[in-house]
């Protein structure tokens, strides 16, 4: 990966939590929740949701769990488990995390029994962090979708802001990690991580991504219509004085058109 990008999102109750010692398992963990990414001006809708329940069941032998978000030659070292059974509770993606013996003689000590005795005494002092690439593709079809008049504007009536929705290409892993003591439900609160670029490679200018916010940027500053905006943006330009070019003749060939 290119850039790892890490946020945190608080979710609900700890009520589906369920500690196994004999089977060193945890059931019940929440892997992503509805709402805002912090920091982030993300939004985690249903779809969202369900692209982590989908991924995360489609992996044969479940979805890497590490402690903490380690760098490429200790991932072996931090390894602690696999995600599993992920499914759909209310406004949350759940799994259980099922934890390996042999990272109880892991370099770094006994991670399993460490991350058990936390899950049991105080699981609000961690959670998880989902790794992932987001989809450039779907997420530019869906704002597009929803371009209106005053730009982007979310169907989802929580999502005042109108934030950007993820959606997701591939599920990497899912980390336990440290979370700040004001996100209540500790592994109940959700992470993640993935690609700035949303699986783009890295380049000197800007990205679809920023292409399109730029666009709805510029039209709703200069009062254009939610046409204009399509239009540009099928028009695909690849920097921003392309945009304010782009934007400018469009609205004048829609003016001879008879359309404005």
């Amino acid at each position: 990966m290119n850039k790892s990008n890490v946020v945190t999102l608080a979710v609900g109750i700890a009520s589906d939590l369920r500690v196994d010692r004999q089977h060193l398992r945890i059931s019940g963990v929440s892997i992503m929740t509805t709402g805002e990414l912090l920091g982030h001006k993300l939004w985690i809708d249903e779809t969202t949701l369900n692209s982590v329940e989908q991924l995360g069941n489609a992996a044969p032998n479940g979805i890497v769990s590490r402690l903490d978000h380690p760098a490429a030659n200790e991932g072996a070292a931090k390894t602690i488990g696999k995600l599993v059974r992920f499914r759909r509770r209310d406004n949350r993606t759940i799994g259980d995390l099922e934890l390996l013996k042999t990272a109880r003689s892991a370099p770094g000590g006994n991670l399993t029994d460490f991350v058990l005795a936390l899950a049991e005494e105080a699981p609000e002092l961690f959670g998880l962090s989902i790794v992932f690439d987001r989809s450039p593709t779907d997420e530019n079809q869906f704002l597009m979708e929803h371009v209106g008049a005053k730009g982007f504007v979310s169907p989802d009536p929580a999502n005042t802001s109108n934030f950007r929705h993820v959606r997701l290409k591939v599920l990497f892993a899912c980390d336990v990690v440290s979370v700040p003591a004001a996100n209540p439900g500790g592994l109940l609160s959700a992470t993640f991580g993935g690609e700035a670029a949303a699986g783009e490679a890295k380049s000197s200018g800007p990205n679809e991504t920023e292409i399109l916010e730029y666009i709805i940027s510029e039209a709703t500053e200069r009062g254009l219509s939610a046409e204009v905006m399509k239009r540009c943006m099928h028009a695909c330009p690849r920097s921003k004085e392309e945009v304010r070019v782009c934007l400018s003749l469009t609205m004048v060939t829609m003016r001879l058109q008879g359309l404005l």
